[in-house]
């Protein structure tokens, strides 16, 4: 056998211990429920009762008005940039910040969509909303 097929069958040889590891590691961290009951793909956090996302309204919003500021304010300075890139005409510079400016406008509206689903839920289901 030449060095160039015994090259051939270690790269190979490589590739596949490689690919069968990355597969035994995909399976063995696989979904399903764990053994308390929580689901296995959330990493054991305990799901919330009602009662404690009822008295959980003021963190929720006060985290809401948090990172809407932040997402304004991070749209603020991309805006900048993208008219000093569009000054200097650089043209794919300002269509990549406008992407990043696209993409902060859809968490956002995501943002608002969430915190309006809770707060109807809140009015349903919390009694002293």
């Amino acid at each position: 056998m030449n060095n160039k097929s015994k090259f051939a069958v270690a790269l190979t040889s490589t590739v596949l211990v490689g690919t069968l590891a990355i597969g035994a590691v995909a399976s063995a961290a696989g979904g399903g429920t764990s053994a308390d009951g929580t689901d296995a793909g959330r990493q054991g956090l305990p799901h919330l009762t009602a009662q404690q996302k009822c008295d959980k309204q003021p963190e929720i919003a006060s985290r809401v008005t948090t990172a809407k500021q932040r997402i304004e304010q991070r749209i603020a300075a991309l805006q900048q940039r993208k008219d000093a890139a569009d000054a200097a005409g650089h043209t794919e510079r300002s269509a990549r910040l406008q992407q990043h400016i696209d993409r902060l406008h859809k968490v956002e509206t995501r943002i608002d969509t969430k915190y309006a689903n809770y707060q109807t839920w809140v009015k349903a289901n919390c009694p002293a909303a």
